[in-house]
């Protein structure tokens, strides 16, 4: 394991001193399990079944472990461009530990972090952005309502689904932004379930996205071609889904219990998490979703049941985060080991 460690870093132009960041370079193997693909039929006219032909693909990932030591307890990585600029938050958002989002560039020295918090917000998380210096994410307020927020060009937009403007329980989440600056995220209202939608953040419209059969739905990526992925509550399960050309496909890892998809590039590539019987998160890859399905399971050597892959772009490198035996949650960057 390499470890380097670095000091007296500046965030933003206000920002205080930190103290370390630590980065270690790893390598793990990665494998797929073998149990069958149980194809999700009867969901609706414009779904389509899952395809019945896959296989499984082996490879391996070279990890780096990127943490904020603003808050060593808890990191995540959200989002990597194709010029490997990442997003990413500190803070569980817990009493006493706000999340507060940041931007880093290459090298991942300590002056390419940069915080961006939502001005006012109590916490601010970013997750995601295109490759046209846009971010995308959330930020919460002190009633506990939490907002919709895009920077772009020095400039802090907010947004509220408009079906939430007679609701007690007031959440709109923005969880991914493609380089046409097309947002998808979810609201919640009082019924407490989610509901995925397609944000044009130019004219302020709210589209919604509607798995069928789904009574809860969340849209978490968005490509170039306006691809979408999520995942939707389907039968009492979880399950991931792919959006496109208008037609739903809805998407399990082998073997699974749950499964949810984060991010697609714009190969259709997937990224996301998957619970397996054990209750163990691991991460995965998904290469031809909608021809023959290559799945490729994603665990960082140093997690301790939970691997969770946030975003992908278009050369395989994902980010997301992994909690270790202690309990704490790191941030993660992946490349695949060739």
């Amino acid at each position: 394991m390499q470890l380097l460690s670095f000091y007296s870093i500046g965030c933003g132009a206000n920002a205080a001193p930190r103290t370390a960041i630590l980065l270690s370079a790893l390598f793990v193997a990665a494998c797929s399990t073998a149990a069958p693909f149980g194809p999700q039929a009867g969901l609706g006219s414009s779904a389509s079944h899952v395809v019945a032909s896959y296989r499984h693909h082996t490879g391996g990932y070279k990890f780096v472990t990127l943490d904020n030591p603003d808050d060593l307890k808890y990191n995540q990585l959200t989002g990597i461009n194709n010029l490997a600029k990442l997003t990413g938050f500190e803070g569980s958002g817990a009493k006493g530990d706000p999340s507060i989002g940041y931007v880093v560039h290459r090298p991942y020295a300590p002056q390419n972090f940069f915080e961006e918090p939502y001005p006012t917000a109590v916490d601010t998380r970013i997750t995601s952005l295109n490759n046209m210096k846009v971010i995308a994410g959330y930020y919460s307020v002190q009633r506990g309502w939490i907002f919709g927020c895009i920077y772009e060009n020095g400039i802090w937009s907010s947004y509220q689904d408009p079906k939430l403007q007679r609701s007690k329980i007031n959440i709109t989440e923005l969880l991914g932004i493609s380089d046409a600056n097309l947002a998808v995220g979810f609201y919640e209202n009082d019924t407490k379930n989610d509901y995925a939608f397609e944000l044009n953040p130019a004219s302020g419209e709210f589209h919604g996205i509607s798995p069928p059969g789904a009574t809860s739905s969340v849209a978490s990526g968005i490509n170039g071609k306006g691809d979408i992925v999520g995942w939707a509550t389907v039968g009492g399960g979880t399950v991931a889904y792919l959006l496109k050309g208008g037609i739903f496909t809805f998407l399990s890892y082998p073997g699974s219990v749950e499964t949810k998809a984060t991010a697609v590039n714009w190969q259709d590539q997937i990224s996301g998490s998957y619970v397996d019987h054990a209750g163990v998160t691991h991460g995965f890859v998904l290469t031809n979703p909608l021809v023959s399905q290559q799945w490729l399971s994603v665990d960082d050597p140093l997690a301790a049941g939970t691997t969770f892959i946030n975003s992908i772009e278009n050369h395989d490198r994902v980010v997301g985060y992994y909690v270790d035996a202690q309990g704490i949650t790191h941030g993660f960057i992946g490349s695949p080991g060739k």
